[in-house]
């Protein structure tokens, strides 16, 4: 006993906001239950009530019009009409006000992208107006697998890393050897480890420096400022402890992971891979003095960078530097093995690691020196700036600076060249306040971008709640569904409420072509569960596979079966 379901409307007038097609079949017959319309009148004075399985309509006391007092009902054939009276003629009787249900929340239903998001999605498939672009699932993908990273028994043996340390397991080294920094203060061999904390099972960064020992416990003062500091475009220091789990007097500083990052050096300054085993015969001493002084062509680290994609950098920067000044602290460390990219986000790492282990325990207060390490910094971020412009670390030497900024004037704006020059200054006080003027209204561009990413994102957020809310029906229909046993009972997912859920399972997942084929479409899936979470008054047959039992019910009931059900199992979980 089954009927075709008609289409209603043909699959080529579906747009970006539409359900997806079918998974596997394009649009196969459907042989499925059919499903009328949802009801768009509901009789306001109307009475429902359910008796051995047949359901009754009764006027309601404050409603005395000339009705049809008799009950309305239907029952025959094995088949039980629950809705029938939504449908039928209301023959001499007066006309009814219609009204809107109120378990028909329009909430439940996904409305699709907004307009605005619409056009910065890329013209994929149909199916990116409802689930996450292939990019940023990629993405997402990539980060789980680094967090996720575990080494096992041979490997920690052959890393000779110890189980445990301090309060955290599972350690997983993120570097391979230690990348020399462009300026190296610190002499010290260091190493970057991900671990998990035992308590919270939350993954953090330790930064071990190796056979360090600390000499006065009054560089904590400054430890305790870096740990206030909390700044988007700055890694935040957690924790700071030493031990002797590796063999030997180490300091580990603990910092937030932020999985799939590079340093700068990683991102701009290293060499693409050679193209068809071409080596450049002007590279290394024996290069001309001409082909010499073209820094861009020494490199080998690919063409020029865009200046919109260098003033995003120098935004980001100056925004994280202003607040470590604010703080009454300085990075010292700015160059671009201690910067991180994570997607489009610039952050300072590892951040007061210079503050410790350089400490002076004789000296009487360590904070009157910051103001000269804050001038390094401003410093160090116009040798890092003119690095990115000319793509070169070598163009930051003392040799090289003119040529480079003569570089940067040919290939850039007067404004970047004149943002390096001031930081290069060092006849004059300078401040990060003085570079926003420079920077100009570049800011605002930034500030585009970073609001229409949000958009995007508050956008991806709300396909992903839905799907979160379909999620929690269909585990509650699968703790119900197939159930062996409940309170001695065998036969309780067989009978009552229970049984038409199972129908209804079978309805959703288990329908079939003419020719007995699966028919498999996921607007069908998620349109039925969107109905059974809102409550619609729309009835749905449902059949036995045995075909000799088919009842006509409302989403409203099969809801009311759910619930019922679910919170049986529930009670008796408590107990």
């Amino acid at each position: 006993m089954t009927t075709t379901t008609p289409l209603k409307g043909g699959r080529s007038s579906l747009r970006r906001n539409d359900s997806p097609s079918s998974i596997g079949e394009k649009s196969p017959p459907r042989i499925t239950p059919h499903a009328s319309p949802i009801p768009t009148t509901l009789p306001a004075s109307v009475h429902q009530e359910n008796v051995g399985g047949t359901v009754y309509f009764y006027p309601t006391a404050n409603h005395t019009t000339a009705q049809s007092s008799s009950a309305v009902g239907l029952g025959a054939g094995g088949v039980v009409d629950t809705v029938a009276s939504h449908h039928t003629g209301q023959t001499g009787s007066a006309s009814l006000t219609p009204v809107q249900p109120s378990i028909l929340y329009t909430g439940h239903v996904y409305p699709g992208p907004a307009s605005n998001v619409i056009t910065m999605q890329p013209k994929t498939q149909l199916e990116s107006a409802f689930f996450m672009p292939d990019e940023m699932r990629s993405e997402v993908l990539s980060r789980n697998v680094i967090s996720n990273l575990m080494l096992d028994a041979s490997e920690t043996a052959q890393h000779a890393l110890p189980l445990e340390v301090d309060n955290y397991h599972s350690l997983y080294p993120l570097e391979a050897l230690p990348v020399q920094p462009l300026h190296a203060k610190l002499t010290l061999p260091s190493s970057t480890y991900k671990a998990t904390h035992s308590t919270t099972g939350i993954k953090y960064c330790l930064r071990r420096l190796h056979g360090f020992r600390l000499q006065s416990t009054k560089c904590m003062t400054v430890v305790e400022m870096w740990k206030k500091l909390q700044h988007s475009n700055v890694v935040q220091l957690r924790e700071v402890f030493t031990t002797k789990a590796f063999g030997d007097n180490s300091l580990v500083l603990v910092y937030d992971y932020h999985p799939n990052s590079q340093t700068l050096l990683a991102k701009y300054f290293t060499p693409p891979p050679e193209s068809n085993g071409y080596n450049d015969p002007f590279q290394g001493e024996a290069r001309p003095f001409s082909h010499k002084s073209n820094l861009q062509r020494t490199t080998g680290n690919g063409p020029l960078l865009p200046e919109a994609t260098i003033w995003a950098i120098i935004m980001q920067l100056t925004a994280g530097l202003r607040a470590i000044h604010q703080a009454g602290l300085a990075c010292r460390s700015l160059d671009p093995t201690k910067i991180i990219v994570t997607g489009k986000r610039i952050r300072f790492s590892f951040s007061g690691t210079s503050d410790i282990a350089q400490f002076d325990p004789n000296v009487a207060n360590p904070l009157a020196v910051v103001s000269m390490h804050q001038q390094e910094d401003l410093t160090a971020l116009g040798r890092l700036v003119l690095a990115l412009a000319c793509k070169c670390l070598q163009s930051v030497q003392r040799d090289n600076v003119q040529s480079s900024i003569e570089m940067v004037s040919r290939h850039y704006s007067s404004d970047l060249r004149n943002f390096i020059v001031y930081l290069f200054t060092t006849t004059q006080r300078r401040s990060v306040t003085d570079l926003m003027p420079m920077i100009g209204a570049r800011f605002y561009t930034q500030l585009d971008a970073l609001q229409a990413q949000c958009d995007m994102q508050e956008d991806e957020l709300a396909k992903e709640m839905e799907n979160g809310r379909l999620y929690r029906i269909l585990v509650k229909l699968n703790c119900i569904n197939e159930r062996p046993d409940f309170n001695l009972d065998c036969t309780w997912s067989e009978i009552g409420d229970r049984y038409m859920l199972k129908l209804f399972r079978d309805f959703l997942f288990h329908s079939v072509t003419e020719d007995g084929r699966p028919w498999l479409d996921h607007a069908h899936i998620v349109q039925c569960l969107n109905k059974l979470d809102a409550g619609s008054l729309e009835r749905v047959q449902l059949m036995s596979r045995d075909e000799q039992s088919v009842l006509i019910v409302t989403y409203a009931e099969l809801k009311n079966c759910l619930d019922k059900a679910f919170s049986e199992l529930l009670a008796s979980a408590a107990s």
